[in-house]
């Protein structure tokens, strides 16, 4: 039987970190999800990139936690030989790692502090691993990543995710033409071009200032979400910016989300750090706006692990990036499909 699916994961990692109890609901969540591919018409083959005798079948090298190389190696051995429609990574980036891409702009004494961009990119795509981002412009694979928490010793978030994802319901294209937009002030010509763009006006564009974060329940209510603001490392806000002022008054908070999220919610966040997996330890316990959104039922988040560039007027670069992500699923494509640049 043909594989449409593959869920690709590290079972040695998840044991460590959720010992044996914790990792038994997982193998029963991840039995769940294979049940209810199957009843959509989908078959679904849960793979552990750890294990010797799986990897013996695909002529890879076992993949590990801390070794993105061989984590590469697997999940391209993997895709060769069960050419799935779909590629499912199970974890955060201390279960299956994420490939550390050299950053292209970094330079001693610049602007930008990060010399490696962590991305799921090359799995998307059939080079070999390297370092360069040069190597992965042509995505060929439908990948998507369902992460846990960085650090985590209770499975109780991704068993929820795990459960959003099993028991998900595929909405219609209608359900995502309202849109909650927000913008740093300063860049509110670049946003509301966006928004005109994928949804014909930018009427319901809010920035920050004036207003930010305490958004209600009303106004996060739309499945479809388009952010433009700051982001920081290891921060789980996002920041506004009035014009010409080195100003960053908070914009959106993962503190103020809980229970205003719309299950089936999308977040196409154009902000520096606004997908970024860390440990929520390094904050005080709190989870970043990217895992707060999945852990309230969102579908997806596209956002970026480091830094995102983009004008304050016209559109570009990450403006660009997100935009095509989200029309992508305005007009039905899969999460994975829209991620990935495939229709």
């Amino acid at each position: 039987m043909a594989t449409d699916k593959v869920v690709a994961t590290n079972a040695k990692a998840l044991r460590a970190k959720y010992g044996a109890d914790g990792f038994a609901k997982i193998v029963a969540a991840l039995n769940a999800m294979v049940a209810a591919d199957a009843r959509r018409g989908l078959s679904t083959r849960v793979i552990p990139i750890d294990s010797s005798a799986d990897m013996a079948r695909y002529g890879a090298p076992v993949g590990s936690a801390s070794n993105a190389r061989a984590a590469k190696a697997a999940i391209d051995a993997i895709h060769a030989r069960e050419q799935p429609d779909y590629i499912v990574i199970l974890g955060a980036s201390d279960v299956v790692p994420l490939v550390p891409l050299r950053n292209p702009v970094w330079e001693p004494e610049g602007d930008d502090d990060d010399r490696l961009v962590p991305s799921d990119l090359p799995y998307a795509c059939e080079a070999g691993y390297s370092l360069d981002a040069n190597r992965f412009v042509g995505p060929t694979r439908v990948v998507g990543r369902l992460p846990d928490l960085v650090g985590a010793r209770n499975p109780k978030y991704l068993l929820k995710l795990m459960r959003v994802a099993t028991r998900y319901k595929q909405l219609p294209v209608a359900a995502y033409q309202r849109y909650f937009g927000l913008s740093a002030q300063a860049w509110q010509n670049s946003t509301g071009l966006s928004l005109s763009k994928l949804f014909g006006n930018d009427k319901d564009l809010r920035t920050t200032p004036p207003r930010g974060p305490k958004w209600t329940m009303a106004e996060l209510a739309p499945r479809a979400h388009f952010i433009n603001c700051h982001g920081s490392h290891r921060d789980p806000q996002y920041y506004g910016q009035p014009p010409r002022k080195q100003d960053f008054p908070p914009a959106h908070s993962a503190s103020l989300l809980p229970g205003k999220i719309t299950p089936g919610t999308v977040l196409a966040a154009e902000c520096c750090y606004g997908a970024e997996m860390y440990d929520p330890v390094k904050t005080q316990g709190q989870a970043g706006i990217a895992y707060t959104y999945l852990g309230e039922g969102a579908y997806g988040v596209f956002g970026s692990t480091t830094i995102a560039y983009g004008p304050s007027s016209g559109n570009s670069s990450a403006d660009l990036i997100c935009r095509y992500f989200l029309n992508a699923v305005m007009e039905g494509a899969s999460l994975g499909r829209a991620r990935t640049g495939f229709r």
